[in-house]
């Protein structure tokens, strides 16, 4: 059976910006200010004509390669300033200024989504499950290792553009010590591995 999968409902958050925008300001960039509304609901709308495209392909293909289907049928994406980009609640900042990054950026956190909050597994256990798979790691680098191998797989073989997998941030040393785990120990044995651990236990 097909596994169903999301929309993707990309906006620009406005009342989380007025919400946080001044400490935010205050600590990057003090005496600032915002853009114009109009600029931000601009930036929301080139990211979901970026991601368009991708949208059913990476869904449907990351779904496949963990045998897992999400249990939202609706994702919404806030766009916001002073962000980066973290899966829960869903956000992306407004510095993403390629579809490249884009696209990469928003399946990173889906995939990270998609692993935890999901119609099929328990979710308090996968900590404790990711460990007897991949070892003790520090916490930011152990769940990025699936999430790096998910990335591996989509853009290598399902995708075919292996070139944006280079928009992966890694300059901090827990995404390094998870993208090196995922580069030595291989992405195909890691998605196997996790395909097996959310399958239903009998």
């Amino acid at each position: 059976m097909t596994k169903r999968y999301p929309e993707i409902r990309i906006q620009y958050a406005w009342l989380l910006t007025q919400n946080t925008w001044q400490p935010m300001m205050d600590y990057y960039d003090k005496g600032g200010k915002l853009r114009e509304y109009d600029e931000y609901e601009a930036i929301a709308t080139q990211y979901r004509e970026w991601w368009q495209p991708y949208e059913k392909q990476i869904l449907t293909a990351m779904s496949e390669i963990l045998g897992l289907e999400f249990k939202q049928n609706v994702i919404d994406v806030y766009v916001a300033p002073f962000f980066y980009a973290f899966s829960e609640p869903l956000v992306l900042g407004v510095l993403f200024d390629t579809q490249e990054k884009l696209v990469l950026n928003l399946t990173h956190e889906l995939t990270h989504r998609l692993l935890l909050d999901n119609t099929t597994h328990d979710d308090s256990k996968t900590i404790e499950e990711w460990t007897k798979l991949f070892g003790e790691h520090e916490f930011e680098t152990l769940v990025h290792i699936p999430v790096h191998a998910v990335l591996h797989k989509l853009f290598i073989d399902i995708v075919k553009k292996p070139e944006m997998l280079e928009e992966e941030v890694r300059e901090t040393k827990a995404y390094k010590d998870s993208w090196e785990y995922v580069e030595k120990n291989g992405y195909e044995k890691i998605v196997a591995k996790l395909h097996k651990q959310y399958q239903p236990k009998n």
